[in-house]
């Protein structure tokens, strides 16, 4: 830890001769790390002691090639507090490993920024946003050429929250790492599973969604895929521990499952949607940290493995009156 304070004053002592011998304002010094401090510690980055003695401008938190929605702003903006530094969470291209074709979109970025501005975010990072248009620049990648330049105005709308807030968002909870994190702190892969070998299968995950649903302008749908789920099956739902009524759940089966073209391949699964709309008496959906139980019912002994709910994904939408 030592060193590296070394190191970082003497890149600080570095830049500021540069920029005096230019006669130019300070250069700015920034940093990007692991979107957690328990991953930061893991790597050896004392990002506390960087901020306290103002060595960096500005921490970019930041998986290694997804984007996190569920990623802890807050923590790294309680140690900037009293300082200069600036917090500047990364978005990336894409979500999880396994997606060659599910780039991200505006409203996914949105999503994503409106839950870092809610936490005390200065403003967004792009990182691998070449992704956007990669077969342009001649890479082998799944990835198209047409977004070029389009794809770079989409950054333009997301240094306004109160304009993110004007506009559709679509929250996206995949598995980041399902197994193999660069961090070796174990998988990002929070997916619910429901063993049948146990006597009452059931699970839950947690979610990030800076939204006010008692809003009366906006609608919002949750849905997941239920793989390994057989016809006689149901799932009981709840959120943050109230149960979700039938009437505002829809299940259909896709018996063909999804092909790689359409996103991670999944074989056949049942797709559950919930009417989260705001016209319920109480939102089911809190702002900030969100949690999603369910309940396998109706299995036997006939049926074994597991149930795995995949694609978890929270769309919100904004009437215009």
């Amino acid at each position: 830890m030592a060193s590296q304070a070394a190191q970082g004053a003497e890149i600080r002592n570095l830049l500021e001769a540069a920029a005096e011998r230019r006669g130019r304002d300070p250069l700015v010094l920034g940093v990007r790390v692991a979107q957690t401090l328990e991953e930061c510690e893991y790597l050896g980055f004392d990002v506390a002691a960087w901020i306290k003695q103002g060595l960096v401008d500005f921490v970019v938190p930041s998986d290694f090639f997804y984007t996190d929605l569920n990623t802890r702003v807050e923590d790294f903006v309680k140690l900037a507090e009293g300082t200069d530094c600036r917090i500047y969470p990364a978005i990336h291209p894409i979500t999880y490993r396994g997606d060659d074709v599910g780039i991200n979109n505006l409203s996914h970025y949105r999503a994503a920024a409106r839950n870092f501005y809610a936490y005390g975010a200065s403003g967004v990072e792009a990182y691998n946003y070449q992704y956007h248009w990669g077969r342009r620049i001649g890479r082998n990648t799944p990835w198209p050429a047409y977004m070029w330049p389009a794809a770079l105005g989409f950054l333009h709308h997301l240094k306004d929250p109160e304009d993110i807030g004007r506009h559709d968002r679509h929250y996206r909870y995949y598995p980041l790492w399902e197994e193999g994190a660069p961090t070796e702190t174990g998988p990002k892969d929070d997916r619910i599973r429901l063993d049948r070998g146990t006597p009452a299968p059931s699970g839950s995950q947690g979610f990030r969604l800076a939204e006010d649903l008692s809003e009366k302008r906006l609608r919002a749908t949750l849905q997941f895929k239920a793989v390994g789920l057989v016809a006689d099956e149901s799932l009981e739902i709840a959120l943050n521990g109230n149960a979700v009524p039938n009437r505002q759940i829809t299940r259909h089966l896709d018996q063909d499952g999804q092909n790689r073209w359409q996103g991670k391949v999944l074989p056949a699964h049942y797709l559950y949607i919930l009417d989260l709309d705001s016209g319920s008496p109480k939102p089911l959906l809190t702002h900030g940290d969100n949690r999603l139980e369910v309940r396998l019912t109706g299995h036997s002994s006939r049926s074994k493995g597991e149930v795995i709910l995949d694609e978890l994904e929270v769309y919100i939408y904004r009437r215009e009156k």
